[in-house]
């Protein structure tokens, strides 16, 4: 009877290496040694994790493709880790807002917490588009009424 077949997999240098006592696997850190399936085959990332570039075992995502950005277990859109955000540096710190949103610290907070019937702006203190019937006066939004007597509507 043969013996069994054992694997380990050890972290040498960003690498996972799978020893049984019939062969040596050694993968780069775009792949991952397919253990049990086919144990002396390097199998992509995103095998196991789907849209994972770099990866050190089966369930520890480096890097992701597409730009995608990992908390280590998935890859996923920026904004299923922050709530209106649209591109991020990590799964915690925000970069750009969608539109109608701003960067406060890490996190996105709507225009309109900051600037009263503002739709759109740069920062908290400075709006590029209020709701109907306002207008941008400086940064800020005022009542188009405040400014033109008679006015229902205005355009900024």
């Amino acid at each position: 009877m043969a013996a069994p077949n054992i694997y380990k997999l050890i972290d040498v240098n960003m690498n996972w290496i799978s020893y049984n006592v019939f062969a040596l696997m050694e993968c780069d850190i775009n792949n991952i040694v397919d253990v049990p399936a086919t144990p002396t085959k390097c199998s992509p990332c995103s095998n196991a994790i789907t849209n994972c570039l770099n990866c050190t075992n089966t369930t520890n995502c480096l890097l992701c493709s597409g730009g995608l950005i990992t908390d280590g277990l998935r890859c996923d859109v920026c904004s299923n880790f922050i709530a209106n955000c649209l591109n991020c540096v990590t799964t915690t710190n925000c970069a750009l807002c969608f539109n109608g949103w701003v960067i406060v610290g890490s996190q996105c907070d709507l225009c309109s917490n900051y600037i009263t019937n503002c739709l759109e702006c740069t920062n908290t203190t400075n709006c590029v588009l209020c709701i109907n019937g306002w207008v941008i006066v400086g940064p800020q939004c005022y009542l188009c009424s405040g400014f033109m007597f008679h006015c229902m509507s205005c355009t900024n």
